[in-house]
């Protein structure tokens, strides 16, 4: 894809697991990948050094990806172009979080977990300066994009390589298990319903990627449970998903 020269690409996401695998499937493509944990850091990368594209996931802290979409495009400090392409990710799929993206300025967006297929032809697109999907009248439902073949154990990760990035993740998994557990009974300890709504968002983010979809379906439920703001709503599911994690922690070990 990247015929003259290698791409270079920054990936702005919070999700340490998010960014290996995604810097994974880019590299494999030959692209040359930088990865940041926040907006406000994706426009100190930009000042630094000159990306072709952005990959930006929507929901982050500090600065997160509609905030940072929006000052890249208003940016007039001549360190970057504020056209650069822009593709968000979002755990969000309907219509009104997709033109939440391309309100922002985002050029298009897809959902997570992402899917090697899927986010290769929409770069290429992006790349060449086609329309994309998005722009095109098509949503998310109507979209005809191949998708890389995945495994359960992986749902965003394609077969090729999966046990080589499984293996490189493992440490990853086993230290964020660990702190997830604690930190659900650190706050179910102080009743901070906000507060578990937004890490089963974030534990969630991961149980996508590797094909969790138990760990997945609990933290799903968590997050509406947060909303409505009353603890006794959540009643039950930090624990199971503490014991969820447990599993995860134990299948990484063995």
């Amino acid at each position: 894809m990247a015929e003259d020269r290698a791409v270079r690409i920054l990936v702005a996401d919070d999700n340490e697991v998010n960014q290996f695998v995604i810097k994974g499937m880019l590299e494999s493509e030959g692209f040359l990948v930088n990865t940041v944990c926040n907006g406000k850091e994706a426009i100190t990368a930009m000042h630094s050094t000159v990306y072709d594209l952005v990959i930006m996931d929507c929901l982050m802290p500090v600065l997160d990806g509609f905030e940072a979409t929006k000052t890249i495009r208003k940016s007039e400090a001549g360190n970057f172009d504020p056209g650069i392409p822009i593709l968000g990710i979002t755990s969000l799929s309907s219509r009104e979080d997709r033109m939440q993206c391309l309100e922002a300025g985002m050029n298009d967006c897809i959902s997570k977990p992402v899917e090697a297929g899927k986010l290769l032809d929409r770069l290429t697109l992006l790349l060449k300066g086609s329309p994309s999907p998005a722009l095109d009248g098509n949503n998310n439902q109507g979209e005809q994009v191949p998708e890389t073949e995945h495994d359960e154990k992986g749902r965003g990760i394609p077969n090729t390589g999966l046990s080589e990035i499984m293996q490189s993740l493992s440490p990853i998994l086993l230290r964020d298990a660990r702190a997830w557990q604690t930190e659900l009974k650190k706050l179910v300890a102080a009743g901070s319903v906000s507060g578990l709504g937004t890490l089963a968002h974030k534990i969630r983010g991961t149980a996508d990627v590797i094909g969790k979809s138990t760990l997945s379906g609990l933290c799903s439920k968590l997050e509406a449970a947060a909303r409505t703001g009353n603890l006794d709503q959540v009643s039950g599911l930090p624990d199971r998903i503490i014991t969820e994690l447990t599993g995860l922690i134990e299948e990484v070990q063995a």
